[in-house]
């Protein structure tokens, strides 16, 4: 290991930390003029004699380290100026080398205004749009940053907001600008600005500021970059990172509520619907309380006559009946009637019919036959009748001259229940078979 490890010279190929750093330069003048407060002063002694003064400068919170070659030399507390070089020291910090070159005295710095207080809470941009139209925005913003605002917006509506252009280089001017605006009717204000050179003189002035907030309008700041950061952005309402990002949030937003609305329209519209079908059911099962009701109602009533029903249903029952077996009665009477005098007509007829055709009466021609009908219109007729041709007294039908023969040969019939019914005519008086 030891054999090719080569031998290094370290006088000719090594370098000092001290000869590297006086290799360093520090770009700018070769002689500086730096002011400040000594925090530190340190002269360091060589035989004896103070030959040089260490310490440390301050100024609005930067320290800086000094190195004096020669008196005199400064002390703790003094405003000094020290003319010189900037080099790196021993512990490799800046560090201006050189004499004392006098005293300095601090300018008195213009009173800034102090800031009121914001009375109203802070309200959100999208707040805002809640409660008002976009056209309640009033713009206090450049040429370049409202045209990206119109064209990255795509709202028609912006358009019509009231815009002022101040210049953005002097505060006093644009302080009265804020307050021209608050007169015009606007609701609130939208300070817009790209980035670029002298962006503080209106984002962190506290003129500006104390305008807006006296104002008593909501504002909102989009001024510069996305990595820019000014003192309007710690009281505005809501800060935006560029113009077109305010922009794009007013449109979001106002989208937003258009289709909150149209939803919250049709929910409207669906509670509305739901609201009628509660009435309606309402209704439906009042009407159905009411039905039950009159049905119990009307059953109480029913139950409270039915006895009276039953009696008076079985008092037509046994009516219907008693007539039924009336009726039944008088049509059992008259069937036997109408069959008795059926029966007894052709018990009549039969012996007759069978005596013509055994005797038939030679001297009677047609002639007489249709004279003795015409003469006697009803053959049944007795002899008693009192009659147009009729005498008293006669014992035989004129219409059967063998009466006595025929009713030798008829058998007697007595008082069978077969009798031939005696029929008369309506006008006829019949006389009694004991004449």
């Amino acid at each position: 290991m030891d054999d090719v490890v080569q031998a290094i010279k370290a006088e000719t190929d090594t370098l000092t930390p001290a000869f590297l750093k006086e290799l360093v330069h520090i770009q700018g003048p070769t002689l500086l003029r730096v002011r400040g407060l000594v925090k530190v002063a340190r002269p360091w002694p060589k035989d004896g004699i103070q030959r040089r003064c260490y310490g440390q400068l301050e100024l609005d919170g930067q320290t800086l380290s000094f190195r004096i070659d020669s008196k005199p030399f400064p002390t703790e507390g003094e405003r000094v100026v020290i003319k010189g070089a900037l080099h790196l020291n021993g512990k490799s910090a800046l560090e201006i080398r050189g004499e004392l070159d006098g005293s300095w005295l601090p300018k008195d710095r213009p009173t800034q205004p102090t800031l009121p207080d914001r009375i109203q809470p802070p309200m959100p941009l999208m707040q805002f749009l809640a409660e008002h139209p976009v056209t309640k925005l009033g713009f206090l913003a450049t040429d370049t940053a409202w045209g990206d605002i119109c064209s990255s917006s795509g709202l028609p509506a912006i358009r019509q907001c009231i815009r002022s252009y101040p210049s953005f280089t002097d505060e006093a001017e644009f302080a009265e600008a804020i307050g021209a605006l608050a007169q015009k009717g606007v609701a609130a204000i939208v300070l817009a600005r790209g980035g670029g050179e002298e962006l503080s003189t209106i984002g962190s002035s506290p003129i500006v500021a104390k305008a807006l907030i006296e104002c008593g309008l909501p504002f909102y700041v989009a001024i510069g970059h996305s990595d820019d950061v000014v003192l309007l952005d710690k009281h505005a309402d809501q800060c935006f990172a560029t113009p077109s990002d305010v922009s794009h949030q007013i449109s979001r937003i106002v989208n937003t509520r258009k289709k909150l609305a149209a939803d919250m329209s049709s929910v409207k519209e669906s509670q509305e619907r739901l609201e009628k079908t509660e009435t309606d059911l309402a209704h439906s099962q009042r009407t159905i309380t009411q039905m039950k009701a009159e049905r119990d109602g009307l059953l109480t009533q029913l139950q409270g006559v039915s006895p009276q029903l039953t009696k008076i249903a079985e008092t037509q029952f046994n009516d219907s009946r008693s007539r039924r077996n009336l009726y039944l009665g008088t049509a059992t009477v008259l069937a036997a009637l109408i069959i008795g005098a059926s029966i007894g007509v052709v018990h009549f007829l039969t012996p007759i019919g069978a005596s013509l055709a055994a005797n038939p009466a030679p001297s009677s021609s047609a002639a007489e036959i249709s004279d003795r009908n015409a003469t006697t219109p009803n053959c049944l007729k007795t002899t008693g009748d009192k009659g147009a041709r009729g005498t008293k007294g006669s014992k035989s039908d004129p219409c059967s001259p063998s009466t006595s023969r025929n009713s030798a040969n008829r058998p007697h019939q007595g008082h069978s229940a077969h009798a031939t019914p005696i029929l008369k005519s309506p006008d006829a008086e019949t006389t009694p078979a004991s004449e």
